[in-house]
């Protein structure tokens, strides 16, 4: 998250982020299920 954030200490990445683990995994299954339907548009367009 610290990473993600750009942030280059710790500390600063506690300050603003309280994410709970449920939340975080649920968001970044999303992501990809967001980016096959994206694919999916995608290669029917170019077909």
């Amino acid at each position: 998250m610290q990473y993600l954030l750009g942030h280059k200490y710790l500390s600063s990445t506690q300050i603003y982020t309280h994410v709970e683990p449920k939340d975080l995994h649920k968001k970044l299954r999303g992501d990809k299920e967001e980016k096959k339907e994206e694919d999916k548009k995608f290669s029917r367009s170019v077909d």
